[in-house]
């Protein structure tokens, strides 16, 4: 008589957070960077993996197409870890909006390789995981437990900025979608302007990073106004000056945008 082994899968389950785009984005010197603005919209990643034999790599158990960029940067994980003789049952919710700005790519591919390492014992590293992120497109910094400046291009992590004061943000959009763009490729038109924005996108860093250090919202929306309209020479945002003057007669502290993106807060 013979008895069929049960299988039982090793489980994680993470979340991740979207944004409203970013507090700052731009080009410094010759550095690229971002601050995201994380809000509580999240994307939601269980992981289970099953053996499937040394040799064979990362599997994935259906055909299901959904999410390739999660499933891409789950399968170069599992390689640099060396623990690809898994197949791998993936399954991502969210309640983000996909093309808007918010960070859903990079909620997604974050949830995903989170709840990956922890299926494995391992504990989930922000770090690790914005570098394979960056494998498939620019990333966000919302992977970190803080607001932190991220070179969204080439994945270097360059500096954690703190916790921010409460705020709350009220997030608007101007419709349609626009995919992910990099405008400091040597090609883009918009190279030179970003260069030229270098030393007001350094003034709107540091009033950020003052207004995270002495707990003041107002400062902190002062750095990401000046970045979003300063921003508008690149991505126009139809009457985004006339939403700033309006915001900050209604009591709000300031405008933040989705630099690649439609919405703003």
């Amino acid at each position: 008589m013979t008895f069929e082994q049960t299988v039982i899968p090793k489980r994680g389950t993470a979340w991740a957070p979207g944004a409203c785009g970013e507090l700052v984005e731009g080009l410094i010197g010759d550095q690229a960077f971002l601050v995201s603005c994380p809000i509580n919209l999240y994307s939601k990643a269980k992981v289970c993996l099953y053996p499937s034999g040394h040799g064979q790599g990362t599997q994935f158990q259906n055909s299901d197409t959904r999410w390739p960029k999660a499933r891409q940067a789950i399968a170069a994980a599992l390689e640099a870890w060396e623990e690809d003789a898994w197949a791998v049952d993936l399954e991502i919710e969210s309640s983000i909006p996909l093309g808007k700005g918010m960070g859903s790519s990079t909620a997604d591919i974050g949830a995903a390789l989170a709840a990956t390492a922890l299926a494995l014992g391992r504990v989930p590293n922000p770090v690790e995981i914005t570098q394979f992120a960056v494998r498939t497109e620019p990333t966000d910094s919302t992977i970190f437990p803080e607001l932190t400046i991220v070179d969204h291009i080439q994945g270097s992590i360059l500096s954690g900025i703190g916790k921010p004061p409460p705020l709350q943000v009220m997030v608007f959009d101007w419709g349609g979608e626009i995919s992910s763009d990099n405008w400091y490729q040597d090609n883009s038109p918009f190279l030179p302007i970003v260069r030229e924005q270098g030393p007001l996108i350094a003034r709107a860093l540091e009033m950020i990073r003052q207004g995270v250090r002495w707990g003041d919202g107002n400062m902190i929306a002062q750095g990401a106004t000046l970045s979003a309209l300063l921003h508008q020479a690149i991505l126009h945002k139809q009457e985004l000056g006339s939403v700033a003057r309006y915001a900050r007669e209604q009591g709000a502290y300031g405008v933040t945008i989705a630099h690649s993106g439609t919405v703003a807060g």
